[in-house]
């Protein structure tokens, strides 16, 4: 049974699970393939290289099996791509590289959007 198919007091659950088992692949698996590879010893370029790929491959395979987009995954890989990409253009030494990225991408999205005609 999933979200769609229950009913009463099963489907909020339900609803619940579905969206942290998305999130946990999502999200959950480009952090967890960073953070794993920094404890084990390897430099930032090859864990960012990681993640990017964890989470392009999430939405290669998100985009072939439901044949749309998934928003979270594509953030996850816009955001490891322009870390990744900073630190190949500015440098692999200063840690400020690698969050600007994610600053900049966060700040973008609390924005607030305005409906122009």
């Amino acid at each position: 049974m999933n979200a769609e198919q229950a009913s009463g007091r099963e489907r909020p659950v339900l609803m619940m699970r579905t969206l942290v088992r998305g999130l946990a692949w999502d999200v959950g698996l480009p952090l967890a393939a960073y953070y794993v590879l920094h404890l084990a010893g390897a430099t930032d370029w090859v864990a960012l290289l990681t993640a990017t790929g964890a989470a392009g491959c999430r939405l290669l395979w998100t985009a072939l099996k439901r044949h749309s987009l998934n928003p979270f995954a594509m953030l996850m890989v816009i955001i490891f791509g322009l870390c990744l990409s900073s630190l190949v253009t500015r440098g692999f030494s200063s840690s400020r590289t690698r969050l600007s990225p994610v600053a900049w991408v966060f700040r973008s999205s609390l924005l607030p959007r305005w409906d122009i005609p």
